[in-house]
């Protein structure tokens, strides 16, 4: 996860190959961290708030992004919120992350490529 987040921090913007493989790496992440949750619901008291927190910021700000990366970052923003513990939802400074993450996937199931609105979409039903 850090790896992830450490890319996509540094990596430029004009450097839209490399933001499609992190973007991509990240959307497996949160995939993996929903099915983990899912097969043993203690995984998630093992998972640090501050690190979900990091890749919410990372992903939203990815989120402007050409629409190629953009439909694995909408894919992640829905399986992070998906993964989050009931009190994480509850913490005061995650309210502006679900908030933001919601909008951002609301306007990617109104706009750009057929794959992020799917993405979008797909995960506002899952969260």
């Amino acid at each position: 996860a850090n790896a992830i987040i450490t890319a996509l921090e540094t990596t430029d913007s004009a450097d839209s190959g490399l933001l499609l493989r992190v973007s991509w790496s990240l959307g497996n992440l949160s995939d993996t961290l929903v099915v983990n949750k899912l097969n043993n619901p203690s995984f998630v008291t093992d998972f640090s708030d501050i690190l979900i927190g990091r890749l919410l910021d990372v992903s939203l700000k990815t989120a402007a992004s050409n629409d190629k990366v953009k439909s694995n970052i909408v894919r992640a923003l829905g399986n992070l919120l998906r993964f989050m513990k009931q009190s994480t939802h509850d913490k005061v400074h995650f309210r502006e992350y679900i908030a933001k993450s919601v909008d951002c996937l609301l306007r990617a199931c109104t706009s750009g490529m057929m794959k992020t609105r799917w993405n979008a979409c797909y995960a506002l039903v899952n969260t």
